[in-house]
């Protein structure tokens, strides 16, 4: 079973105190490692310090998740209360539980500029104590960020995104896993992941970013526009919800 222990990391740990009660009230013991703690966490393995902070943070999220297992949360994710959904219903043979962030076609991939067709998140991954593919992992994102450095970027975002980011992890870790989760697990409501609406029976946690990662002079994708028929719609989808699960709740407690 995967440890009931989580982890985000920062510069310096300034992380709000509803973010440490929400993942404690969801069952999950929350630390925070700060930028000390990542390079003593890199140089213990011997692995390449990355020139840059936010490189740093993405390489060593997985060194200490190797090390400590449960789980790695940004600080902008907060969790599902009563969610249906468990990260050992996605545990990969190799120890890990990623989940996508996105999954488009070639033809949406070209217009909106994403990088990957199929890409993974890493605002929330779990794993088991000592998964050594996180290891190896790390040592790869660090030896982009040491090794490319040089290469000429278009912007920043794509030199993080591709040296150490999400297209980085996505081209390491899915020919080396079997099973990864959807992205309604770890991405509902999303604009940029097309996700469905947050809802616990198929929803972990509900991430904070609101921004893209789209390359320069793309296209946003359309949004979806809510009318007051569509407004209604779900205001009446949201009570139907509550009052069946108040009505659950008082056949279990035998009334």
């Amino acid at each position: 079973m995967i440890p009931r222990h989580g982890f985000t990391v920062a510069d310096t740990c300034d992380v709000s105190a509803s973010f440490y009660k929400s993942w404690r009230r969801a069952g999950w013991n929350m630390t925070c490692f700060d930028d000390r703690w990542m390079r003593d966490a890199l140089v213990r393995h011997e692995i390449r310090l990355p020139p840059m902070a936010i490189q740093r943070a993405d390489v060593a999220r997985f060194v200490l998740l190797h090390e400590r297992g449960g789980m790695y949360i940004d600080a902008d994710v907060q969790p599902i209360h009563g969610t249906l959904v468990y990260p050992e219903s996605f545990l990969d043979s190799t120890g890990v539980v990623f989940g996508y962030e996105a999954i488009v076609n070639e033809a949406e991939r070209r217009r909106y500029g994403i990088y990957r067709s199929k890409s993974l998140c890493m605002w929330t991954v779990f794993a088991l104590p000592r998964s050594p593919i996180l290891l190896s992992l790390a040592r790869n994102l660090s030896d982009n960020a040491v090794l490319r450095s040089s290469t000429r970027w278009t912007t920043k975002n794509e030199l993080v995104h591709k040296t150490t980011g999400p297209t980085a992890v996505t081209d390491f870790i899915l020919p080396r896993v079997s099973v990864v989760a959807p992205v309604v697990s770890f991405g509902c409501g999303q604009e940029h992941s097309n996700a469905r609406m947050c809802l616990r029976k198929h929803s972990f946690c509900k991430h904070g970013f609101a921004g893209t990662w789209r390359q320069p002079g793309t296209k946003s994708p359309p949004r979806l526009s809510v009318n007051g028929v569509g407004a209604a719609l779900l205001s009446a989808v949201a009570l139907y919800i509550t009052v069946k699960n108040a009505f659950r709740s008082m056949l279990d407690r035998g009334f």
